[in-house]
């Protein structure tokens, strides 16, 4: 069973000191790789990037209990410094049929076991929206260290109001991407300035409903690096002049 692509699986997480041990040496080893020249900086960075990618038919638990147990065998370690192997881990992608109780909950320990995620992707076959449990480990666990989030299936009011409560704190996103696919009313959401100043791309896609009101609250936004604005699905707007004035 292979889980990830990066230089660990589900079976050596569990291996204890050692496999810490070559996943530090390796790390130094591609950090060192940047020094070299500017193309070798280029080239390095998806070996730098570890990816973690996630589909219903691996089990999720298995990869879960082995992160959780590397963080904890980590911290009994000074020279470690607390860095198990989901601190590795910088690119996250999540990709399910249909989401379970299940897979909710072991999806939302894999992100809480990887503080050092850069970029989370998540998406599903079908109309299920987001799990709240996963939207609040990625708020929870990583804000700061995000600059890329996608969230490519439905978002229900409650988990699009925390992620627009949240999001102020996320200072080196570069890219968003939001499924609106529910009813929205500007008065659930929160209010007050957020600055994004390195925020370039903003995608929103809604089939049936309209996102008006998610622009409006946009509008609000400080986004002084934003050069890509993309809106796909919507039949017309009912008031997008806020957020293009």
């Amino acid at each position: 069973m292979r889980v990830c692509s990066s230089p660990f699986d589900a079976s050596e997480l569990t291996e204890g000191l050692a496999f810490l041990e070559r996943l530090k040496t390796s790390h130094s080893t591609k950090q060192a790789i940047r020094l070299v020249s500017h193309t070798w900086n280029s080239l390095s960075q998806d070996l730098i990037l570890e990816y973690l990618f996630l589909r219903d038919n691996y089990s999720w638990s298995t990869l879960a209990d082995g992160l959780e147990f590397s963080a904890r065998h980590a911290a009994g370690f000074s020279h470690l410094r607390g860095k198990g192997a989901g601190w590795y881990a910088r690119r996250i992608e999540i990709s399910v049929s249909t989401w379970t109780e299940g897979l909710a909950r072991d999806a939302a320990r894999i992100v809480r076991a990887c503080p050092s995620l850069k970029v989370v992707s998540v998406g599903s076959e079908n109309e299920s929206s987001v799990p709240h449990v996963l939207v609040s480990a990625v708020l929870e666990t990583c804000p700061q260290s995000l600059r890329g989030l996608d969230w490519t299936c439905g978002l229900d009011s409650e988990s699009l109001t925390n992620i627009l409560d949240g999001i102020g704190r996320m200072s080196e996103l570069r890219t968003l991407f939001l499924c609106v696919e529910v009813d929205v009313f500007p008065t659930d959401f929160p209010h007050g300035t957020v600055a994004l100043p390195k925020l370039h791309t903003l995608e929103l896609v809604s089939s049936d409903f309209d996102p008006s009101d998610v622009l409006c609250t946009m509008a609000k936004w400080n986004l002084p690096a934003l050069r890509q604005v993309t809106l796909t699905g919507q039949a017309e707007l009912a008031e997008p002049g806020p957020f293009f004035s």
